[in-house]
């Protein structure tokens, strides 16, 4: 769902984002929304 993030994570309580096989971020979905640092380099959105 990484092309829809901005509209899915305002449902989730949690966010996992991989990269590679491996975890970079888990935590509550607003944190992850609050990083636009966050969501430009490991979501493209």
């Amino acid at each position: 769902v990484e092309q829809k993030a901005r509209k899915v994570l305002p449902l989730t309580d949690e966010a996992i984002v991989l990269e590679r096989g491996g975890i970079v971020h888990r935590g509550p979905s607003d944190a992850l929304l609050a990083s636009p640092e966050m969501l430009d380099n490991h979501l493209s959105v």
